[in-house]
């Protein structure tokens, strides 16, 4: 890291010539600039002989390794620097201020010199470095401190105001019910006023940007082209890079944390990245923790009750972000129950509260409101922290007393929210919420019970297992029917594609296990309703997966998978040779998919993230092929299923 000896404050940057006054360090990095590697130029402010500061000379630079002038820019830029220091005045202290001269008076001994991180001290050094490499934009795109992106020529006709305002529409009538983040009566005020005046590009701008992309993923018309989708994943990138930006203190409120958890979203719902939601969680919960969100308003100064209930609403959000991607990781939690005191948000409407309200009065939680969903889950919160603990934990024992009482709760949890919603029909509830609700919820029986009920076959006593994790995976992949969320399911990534991947886990083990018992035992003529409800399960899982690659997924594994499982079960049905029935069912189910591939190639090309200001990188180094989740694991690690 680049170390700045300590020097009087504003002697760098209110003189030119005061370059000298600050060296640069070498190993400059930028992925436009091959890494330049040497010693760090370091100036100690103690009187030489003459009076004037001590410093390393170009001389006592180590040089770089390679051939001799690999980076002529750079070594220029400091014989440069060499040469205004040797044409500066003897003593650089004459150009001081008064105060400067009087702080720098003070200065202890070389020995006890210590290093101010003053941000306003990396002028001069970024001065060196727009130097070195001739470009300023190339910093600006690092650091996020450059013009920030506009919607220029075909972007500007890609997004409308009629297009935009469905998007974040669709948005507030699905994902904002169960991820509290945005204060309706705000947003659409500062909506308003963005088409009202364009050339106003503010950090709301990225915050819009991407509500119409978490609209979109619902919005299946055909004004819906292409290019509008290429702008929607444009809009991602952009505001990761924007949230990733060095030095910029201003990411660091409410309306940066708002930008962070919808980005979180928006990654597991376009398939970007989602299967690695779990690592960037523990930046989110950073921030949110540096805020103070933990902490319940009530400790904290005060504040107005629409601040407070904003904060309520977004830690609750939070948490619901953190155990999704944990559960499907197999990582524990970054947090726990007892890390934060942050009460439950009120039961209230948006439109109950802004700015000015000094008091409010919660509807009975029986009531709905639009805060209703997010309650309804933060009341399973601690049920499901617990599970995550038991399945994830590195000294816990997975007991099946404790299982049992675990699934006793959630379903409990679950018989509640569909009381509720039943008695509330009317007021707002729609088929949506009932599947997302349903859906965050249940997923968590599958993990508990799987080691369980693959041991049944063995061991009857688990049996009650088998049927929980059926019951469980019935309901995950025949939702209520709706439009929006099936496009949900064909499309989205992260925490919606492992539940789904779970699901239909159970269910092809549950059919296997059925007709090879049934062939045993010769029953394979008998029974026929049971086994046909499975298959048919099958089948409306093979529908979904080919469908999810008509919207651009290239996982055709677990496509081929079932249907290499489907033909099995019909060839011990029917008698005939499994081996045959399932390299036939392989080959077709490959050329199905590769001809789906070929389809969506020659029409929607894919996003390069170079092309638009990030690149996608996993954890053992590799780059993501274009940004999306190419995971081909079809059974989860360590189910049982091998």
């Amino acid at each position: 890291m680049s170390k700045l000896a300590t020097r009087p404050k504003n002697a760098a940057h209110d003189d030119p010539s005061a370059v000298s006054g600050v060296r640069c360090a070498l190993g400059l990095h930028h992925f436009r600039v091959s890494p330049l590697r040497g010693r760090l130029l370091l100036r100690t402010f103690s009187p030489g002989q003459n009076g004037a500061p001590n410093s390393l000379r170009l001389n006592d630079i180590r040089p770089p390794s390679g051939p001799q002038g690999a980076q002529p820019d750079a070594w220029d830029l400091l014989h440069r620097v060499e040469k205004l220091e040797k044409s500066s005045t003897s003593s650089p202290i004459s150009r001081l201020s008064e105060t400067d001269r009087a702080a720098f008076a003070g200065q202890p001994d070389p020995q006890d010199s210590h290093i101010i991180l003053d941000k306003t001290r990396f002028r001069p050094i970024i001065a060196c470095y727009v130097a070195a490499t001739g470009s300023w934009s190339g910093y600006a795109e690092a650091t996020g401190s450059g013009p920030k992106p506009s919607f220029q020529g075909s972007e500007a006709e890609a997004l409308t105001v009629q297009m935009a305002d469905k998007m974040a529409t669709l948005y507030f009538r699905s994902f904002e019910s169960s991820h509290r983040i945005l204060h309706a009566p705000t947003f659409w005020t500062e909506y308003q006023r963005f088409w009202s005046h364009p050339e106003s590009i503010t950090t709301a701008l990225r915050l819009k940007i991407l509500l119409v992309g978490l609209g979109s993923s619902l919005y299946g018309q055909e004004d819906a082209s292409a290019e509008f989708c290429s702008l929607v994943l444009q809009s991602i990138y952009t505001t990761q890079t924007w949230l990733s930006g060095p030095l910029e203190k201003d990411r660091l409120d409410l309306t940066g944390l708002q930008i962070h958890c919808l980005m979180i979203l928006a990654r597991q719902i376009f398939s970007i990245g989602g299967d690695l939601v779990w690592i960037s969680m523990g930046s989110l919960i950073h921030k949110a923790m540096q805020l103070g969100l933990h902490r319940d308003p009530k400790h904290l100064p005060k504040m107005s009750v629409l601040q407070s209930e904003i904060r309520r609403r977004i830690w609750a959000t939070i948490l619901e972000m953190t155990i999704q991607p944990s559960l499907d990781s197999e990582m524990p939690p970054r947090l726990f129950v007892d890390e934060f005191d942050t009460e439950a948000p009120s039961n209230v409407n948006d439109d109950e509260m802004d700015e000015s309200t000094t008091g409010i009065q919660p509807h009975p939680k029986g009531k709905y409101t639009a805060t209703s969903m997010q309650l309804i889950l933060l009341d399973s919160v601690p049920t499901r922290f617990r599970i995550l603990r038991l399945l994830n934990g590195l000294h816990t024992e997975l007991s099946y007393l404790n299982v049992l009482t675990l699934r006793s709760e959630l379903t409990e949890a679950c018989r509640v929210a569909n009381s509720f919603m039943k008695e509330n029909g009317e007021s707002g509830i729609t088929t949506f919420h009932r599947n997302l609700l349903g859906y965050l919820v249940r997923r968590f029986l599958l993990p508990l019970h799987c080691p369980f009920a693959t041991t049944a076959q063995t061991n009857p006593l688990f049996y009650h297992s088998v049927k929980v994790s059926l019951d469980a995976a019935m309901a995950i992949i025949s939702p209520g029917p709706d439009e929006g969320f099936s496009r949900l399911m064909a499309i989205s990534g992260g925490l919606f594609r492992e539940g789904f991947r779970s699901a239909m886990t159970a269910i092809t083990l549950e059919l296997l296990v059925q007709v090879e018992a049934q062939r045993l035992d010769g029953t394979l003529l008998r029974n026929l309703q049971y086994r046909g409800l499975l298959k048919q399960a099958v089948k409306d899982i093979i529908e979904l997966s080919a469908e999810r690659i008509r919207q651009g997924e290239t996982n055709f594994k677990s496509h081929m998978f079932l249907n290499m499982i489907l033909s099995q079960v019909e060839a011990i049905e029917t008698g005939t040779s499994c081996e045959i029935k399932i390299s036939q069912s392989a080959r077709d189910s490959l050329e199905f998919c590769h001809d789906l591939l070929r389809t969506r190639a020659d029409t929607v090309p894919l996003p390069y993230p170079s092309d638009i200001g990030l690149t996608s990188t996993r954890p053992n180094g590799e780059q993501d092929d274009y940004g999306f989740d190419f995971n081909l694991d079809f059974f989860p690690p360590d189910g049982g299923f091998s």
